[in-house]
């Protein structure tokens, strides 16, 4: 078993050794590149027209009709991922650690009484 991080997330390869190698190798080739495509959105915010004025408003939105634009955009932008692998094993719950989330959803899902009052 090998842990393959990628970015900011962590996966667990298993299988036979010598194809967990290979398969990991790929990811190390000096001639590709690895990126991580990210949703961007572009409108406007109460936190980004805090120190705007009135007329920096009706600029935007006379920029937005002009162009015949939704005021709401979207695109994507990529990052190249940092890659790193090690053979550190999964850390599991433990038994005390299970009876703690039991009883934390044991008592977070429970039913609350109705007390009538008349």
């Amino acid at each position: 078993m090998l842990r393959l991080k990628m970015g900011d997330s962590t996966y667990i390869i298993s299988g036979d050794q010598s194809k967990i190698i290979q398969f990991v190798g790929m990811f190390f080739m000096k001639d590709l590149t690895i990126c991580e495509v990210k949703k961007k959105y572009i409108y406007v915010t109460s936190d980004n027209s805090e120190n705007m004025t009135a007329k920096d408003i009706q600029a935007i939105v006379t920029y937005a009709e002009e162009a015949n634009m939704d005021k709401f955009q979207a695109y994507e932008d990529f990052n190249k991922i940092e890659i790193s692998m090690s053979n550190n094993q999964v850390e599991g719950i433990t038994a005390l650690q299970k009876g703690y989330k039991d009883l934390i959803e044991k008592f977070s899902t429970k039913a609350k009484k109705v007390v009538k009052l008349f």
